[in-house]
């Protein structure tokens, strides 16, 4: 429960910091969350790499986050792919921990604005 509790307030803390510079996935009434993961969409891809990078160049590692796109697998065929592809294209996983504290957060937001 700790950690569970930690993970949200951390993913919160992103949340309220980058309000206005990204996009949080929206949560439905009946989903559960565990907060595991930090993904921010932003505008374009050339966003998403231009923040990647600025934030590398602190020794900052976030990752694309499901990318590329399943649906590029010769065997998935989705009418869905061109929202799919968008998606992959420009959302980027915050680093995230339990033990995260709220200045490093604030350091990886500030490089985050910075860069867009």
């Amino acid at each position: 429960d700790f950690i569970l509790a930690n993970y949200k307030k951390a993913y919160l803390y992103y949340q309220t910091k980058l309000s206005g510079y990204a996009t949080f996935q929206t949560k439905t009434a009946n989903s559960v969350h565990n907060y595991s993961y930090a993904p921010i969409l932003l505008e374009n891809e050339k966003q998403c790499l231009g923040v990647k990078e600025a934030l590398e160049s602190k020794n900052i590692f976030a990752r694309r986050y499901f990318y590329p796109s399943l649906d590029s697998l010769d065997f998935i065929k989705s009418p869905l792919q061109s929202v799919s592809r968008d998606i992959a294209s420009r959302i980027l996983c915050l680093p995230i921990s339990y033990q995260i504290t709220e200045h490093e957060q604030d350091t990886i937001c500030e490089i985050v604005k910075g860069a867009l």
